[in-house]
Parts: structure tokens; C-alpha cells; sequence
């Protein structure tokens, strides 16, 4: 589901993502993203809201993430998702981004950036802006 972000041909609609979401992912979501990424689990831990202990818990039990930290999950692949495109394909570049002060979020780094819904629509209104050649 994570990595479909990057294929929107399998990229499952919204109604679908909803109810995964409310569902809570598994944990096996969380670590695509964190490879995606290139977070430790405990960086990625942090930005989704849950706690390493309850993280390596549920991954043993192979159990599944609340819906708030399935959401913030999907908020981040999808905002990755973007900056992939934005970058023609270059997930490497796209990382670094997202892991950079970025001046128009005032100094914040997008990933950090993303941890409140604004802030995410920030990230996506700049990624938009950088698009289309709009610095200001």
C-alpha cells in the first residue's frame, strides 16, 4: 500500500484507503516507509506517533498500527510520493529533499514538516510551487 503511492496505477482509491486506514496497517507498512525513507525506526516512530516499544510489539505479534498513526503513514508516502515526481523518478533525490531546511516552511524540513495535517498541505502547496517555477 505504501509503496502503491509511487505506482498510481495501483494506487488503491480513496474509499479503499479510508478503510485500510481506519483498519490500522500493519507494521510491515511502517517498514516500507522507514526503507523508503531512510529513517531509523525510531525517527519514523516519532513521526507517525507511536512508541518503539509499542512498534516492536506489534511487529512481533503482527499486529496492526492505530488509525492515527495508519494516517500519518499514508500522509508521508504520499507527500514522498510527490516529491518522487517531482523529481522525475529519483527517489534518492526525493529523500534528501524531504530531509532538508527547506526556507519556504520556514527552516523546517519537509518530513517534519508533515507531522500536522497544515503542515503536509504546506509541503504539498510548495512541492506544487517548485513545479510550476513559483519561488516566492
Amino acid at each position: 500500500m505504501v509503496t502503491d503511492c509511487l505506482n498510481p496505477k495501483q494506487a488503491l482509491s480513496s474509499v479503499e484507503m479510508i478503510s485500510h486506514i481506519k483498519d490500522g496497517l500493519s507494521v510491515g507498512e511502517f517498514d516500507s516507509l522507514r526503507d523508503l525513507l531512510g529513517l531509523s525506526d525510531r525517527e519514523l516512530a516519532s513521526k507517525v506517533g507511536v512508541s518503539v516499544p509499542t512498534l516492536y510489539r506489534r511487529r512481533q505479534a503482527k499486529g496492526r498500527l492505530d488509525s492515527q498513526a495508519s494516517d500519518r503513514i499514508m500522509r508521508l508516502a504520499r507527500l514522498f510520493a510527490l516529491s518522487v515526481q517531482f523529481f522525475e523518478g529519483d527517489e534518492a533525490a526525493a529523500r534528501r529533499w524531504m530531509q532538508r531546511p527547506a526556507p519556504a516552511l520556514a527552516g523546517l524540513r519537509p518530513l517534519d514538516a508533515a507531522e500536522t495535517e497544515v503542515g503536509a498541505r504546506a509541503v504539498e502547496q510548495l512541492i506544487g510551487r517548485l513545479e510550476h517555477s513559483v519561488l516566492t
